[in-house]
């Protein structure tokens, strides 16, 4: 496990330098290519996000539908509670109960065609839900 250090401003906002980015990058490469992928430091290899986002960020990943139209692809919990969602049975909205630290993705990014924007979707979901435990 690599742990990303992040610095805080005088108002206690979290930012990452460039440089602690990098090597925290470096070192998860490193680490994946020992326990998952040994291929990812000779050879360009699309990172396991879902890897990324349950090992090293410690985020959990549930995959439900969130709406009609496709404009909300990815959610983040930040706190218990629940948050709405599309029933899958009959297409109503309703609530999931969620517990901090979860990343919720669209149903629709789980087709073979979406996998990039899943990928993505779920970086950046990973990018808002980092630190949440900090809090």
């Amino acid at each position: 496990m690599v742990e990303l250090n992040t610095c805080y401003t005088l108002t206690q906002v979290p930012y990452i330098t460039y440089g602690a980015l990098e090597e925290y990058a470096m070192e998860v490469l490193r680490d994946l290519s020992r326990s998952h992928a040994p291929e990812l430091l000779t050879a360009p290899t699309p990172v396991n996000v879902d890897c990324f986002l349950e090992y090293y960020l410690r985020l959990t990943v549930d995959v439900r539908q969130l709406c009609y139209n496709k404009k909300v692809l990815g959610m983040t919990a930040f706190n218990d509670g629940t948050v709405e969602i599309m029933g899958e049975d009959t297409g109503l909205i309703e609530q999931l109960p969620v517990t901090a630290g979860t990343v919720i993705i669209d149903a629709s990014l789980e087709a073979k065609r979406n996998e990039r924007r899943r990928r993505f979707t779920m970086t950046h979901e990973g990018c808002h839900g980092h630190g949440w435990s900090a809090a």
